[in-house]
């Protein structure tokens, strides 16, 4: 009875009964799978959006959807469902071999049908980027700049791909700018025209976050307030922004006060700090300057503007200050220096009349009266005028007794007669002898005058001197008894 009973139930589980309410059931489930295609499983429609180009007589993914080991494969198979993907749509297959394409990027990041989604109806999108991130920075654009906008604000990728992702609409980007600037954006566009991505790329490399200093002109000083087109006129382009020209000269020749005249250089002289101030190393024109002629204003010497051509002698800017009213010609550097123009460097040896002695230390009005200076006589008589004393006996050859180291003692030169001009020992001067011209003369200088006591000594005398008789008066005109000034030891004829 127990063995009957065991043998009526199925593995030890179900009666016959029970195993054949259970198959019956799955058998029918089993068979309106097979005859809808596994369709009674799907969670929902497929999308019906027709392709351009068929792919194996199948026009959109709801053609499969009674076939859904078309793309499914089950679970004992070693095949993926990506590899199904591609085996229809070979383009995409192509793609996956190239890098630098946007399904190179995807190969070894996501599979097909974590971007790619379907059974959400015949209208659905196939592509949901927001499943996965995309390494948008691939494709040449960054999207930096947009994810730091408020996440209201920031665009999905139908804003800048409304047909495909695959095709940019370079119009989106004016769209989107114009709602949050309108005025603003229009200028940028005409300014720059409207090939957005020929400057941009999305991560402020150029806009309002571009750093200019890491370019290849940074800016400094006045540069930093100036708008970019000031610079970049009708740049559309990277390459025309980066074509720019940095020479001064080109943004800067309007301004160009010196017509040309200094070349185009003009970072020699100016400074990006301020155009008006300058620098200028006037050590590298043909006429350094040096001493007093540093602190002189450029309008000085460049008048009317004129900075090349100018005449480099002194007398050209100081001709005005010529106390010598042109006599002394125009190579003032002679006489004068840069350091101060009140000092000279004169040196009279080179004229002549090289002063010495006495001469050295006079001034030179002393001798250039009325600020005369050329023409005048080196003769002594010019300055030293005849005193009354020679009364013309010598004339005005004052240097055959005088010399320059002192007016004084002089030197006679010419015949004094019989009479020696040393006599009684010593050198007397000319006044000893003549105290008041020398047309007349005493010896009363040296001898003592005592008229009674000459009268007797030559009375004493007389007949030696004057047998014949008589008196000798004339005591003031010894010279012709004693011509040479001895004692008289002859017989002469003295009156």
């Amino acid at each position: 009875m127990k063995i009957t009973n065991v043998m009526k139930r199925i593995l030890g589980i179900l009666t016959r009964k029970e195993a054949l309410a259970a198959l019956l059931p799955s058998a029918a489930i089993l068979g309106a799978s097979i005859i809808s295609g596994g369709a009674m499983f799907s969670p929902g429609d497929l999308n019906d959006s027709e392709s351009n180009l068929p792919k194996g007589g199948v026009r959109s993914h709801a053609d499969l959807e009674r076939e859904c080991a078309a793309c499914h494969v089950p679970f004992w198979s070693e095949e993926h469902m990506q590899d199904r993907c591609i085996a229809c749509h070979t383009e995409v297959a192509e793609e996956r071999e190239i890098e630098s394409s946007m399904h190179g990027f995807f190969d070894t990041l996501y599979t097909c049908q974590e971007c790619h989604i379907e059974h959400h109806g015949a209208t659905a999108p196939l592509t949901d980027f927001k499943r996965v991130v995309f390494p948008h920075q691939n494709v040449g654009f960054f999207l930096t700049a947009h994810r730091e906008l408020p996440p209201a604000s920031q665009p999905e990728c139908q804003s800048c791909h409304p047909q495909s992702v695959h095709e940019f609409d370079v119009n989106s980007c004016r769209e989107c700018h114009e709602q949050n600037d309108a005025s603003g954006t229009q200028k940028h566009i005409d300014i720059f025209h409207w090939d957005c991505l020929g400057c941009h790329d999305g991560s402020f490399r150029v806009g309002a976050g571009f750093d200019h200093q890491q370019a290849l002109f940074p800016l400094q000083g006045a540069h930093l307030n100036v708008p970019c087109e000031a610079c970049h006129k009708i740049a559309s382009n990277m390459d025309d922004l980066q074509s720019t020209p940095h020479e001064c000269i080109e943004c800067h020749a309007e301004m160009d006060e010196h017509a040309g005249q200094m070349g185009e250089n003009c970072g020699q002289c100016h400074s990006p700090l301020n155009w008006q101030t300058v620098s200028v190393d006037h050590d590298l024109t043909d006429y350094p300057l040096a001493g007093a002629h540093i602190s002189v204003q450029c309008s000085s010497c460049h008048i009317d503007k004129q900075w090349i051509g100018l005449d480099t002698a002194c007398y050209t800017c100081h001709v005005t200050k010529d106390a010598h009213e042109g006599q002394n010609g125009v190579q003032c550097e002679i006489c004068h220096q840069e350091a101060a123009w009140s000092e000279t460097i004169f040196d009279h040896a080179d004229t002549d009349l090289p002063l010495a002695g006495g001469h050295a230390g006079i001034t030179c009005e002393s001798c250039h009266v009325e600020v005369e200076f050329a023409g005048i006589s080196p003769a002594c008589a010019e300055c030293h005028v005849d005193p009354e004393f020679h009364a013309g006996y010598f004339g005005t050859e004052c240097g055959n007794c005088h010399n320059a180291d002192a007016w004084v003692p002089a030197t006679h030169w010419r015949p004094h007669d019989d009479f020696p001009l040393n006599h009684g020992g010593g050198s007397p001067s000319c006044k000893t002898c003549h105290p008041s011209t020398l047309a007349t003369y005493t010896c009363y200088g040296c001898h003592r005058h005592n008229p009674d006591r000459l009268f007797l000594e030559h009375k004493r005398l007389t007949k030696f001197l004057k047998p014949e008789g008589g008196q000798i008066q004339n005591f003031d005109a010894c010279h012709r008894c004693h011509p040479t000034g001895r004692q008289c030891t002859g017989r002469v004829h003295c009156e």
